[in-house]
């Protein structure tokens, strides 16, 4: 009864894009991680450390309960199609990359998880993709819309918080190795979604796009030019590394101006 009052009792309609819900949203977002970071950022390595690791269990949790709760109910279950309850898609594998990256520690990770895993939480969080369809035209009560928002918060405000709390600093000589991590994410994704799609339940199965576009304005547009299957996302490369060093510019400014000073 309960969860049923918050799936379907439509008091406010999911906001739009930049809408004044949505950037208030964006607002709570922001302020959550300012305050996370306020708070421990003076308390020990070890009290910072289970607080993330369990913040991040719990987006493991929440991806988890997708199933109970409808997550994408029309596409999960007509005709049988479970395609969206599988992690295969780069920000629900880097929920669990994630918790392998604060419990080792590894330097490469924890650059992955600045490079690409906060970038990648950062977008959905700004463009909203398929919110009102996701949810059926339903509110912010909707389970779906709770998990979207609050996995993706945490995985901006997780590799933020580790470099606030000096656990390392973004290194532009890692970049190759996390370009060829997401290359072999990608490779993977392909993989899984040609095999899969060989059993009924996983019929339409297209993690990371790399079957088809679905209509997404820069896919689409690259599928004009290389129309195969992952081969036409390959393009984008160029772009990504850019953004990469871009992103890790300002450290390694930093890091020299500490060397020479």
């Amino acid at each position: 009864m309960i969860f049923s009052f918050f799936n379907d009792y439509k008091i406010y309609e999911v906001p739009n894009r930049f809408s004044y819900q949505h950037i208030l949203l964006l607002l709570i977002s922001a302020i959550y991680i300012i305050l996370v970071i306020f708070i421990l950022k003076k308390k020990s390595y070890k009290t910072q450390k289970i607080f993330l690791v369990t913040i991040n269990i719990c987006c493991i949790i929440i991806f988890s309960l997708r199933m109970f709760f409808g997550w994408e109910g029309s596409r999960i279950y007509n005709d049988g199609n479970k395609t969206t309850l599988l992690p295969f898609e780069l920000c629900n594998l880097n929920i669990f990359i994630t918790l392998i990256a604060l419990l080792t520690n590894k330097k490469y990770l924890n650059n992955y998880l600045y490079y690409v895993s906060l970038i990648g939480g950062l977008i959905p969080l700004f463009v909203f993709p398929d919110i009102h369809m996701i949810t059926h035209g339903n509110n912010l009560f909707h389970y779906m819309f709770f998990d979207y928002y609050f996995i993706h918060t945490q995985l901006v405000m997780i590799p933020i918080a580790m470099i606030s709390f000096n656990w390392f600093k973004p290194d532009i000589k890692i970049i190759p190795f996390v370009a060829l991590f997401v290359a072999g994410i990608h490779l993977f994704c392909f993989v899984s979604s040609m095999i899969l799609r060989n059993f009924q339940s996983f019929a339409n199965a297209n993690y990371m796009y790399t079957i088809n576009h679905n209509n997404l304005p820069i896919l689409k547009d690259l599928y004009k030019l290389i129309p195969y299957p992952y081969l036409y996302q390959l393009p984008l490369i160029i772009p990504i590394i850019v953004l990469f060093y871009l992103l890790g510019l300002p450290f390694y400014i930093l890091r020299r101006k500490t060397k020479n000073a």
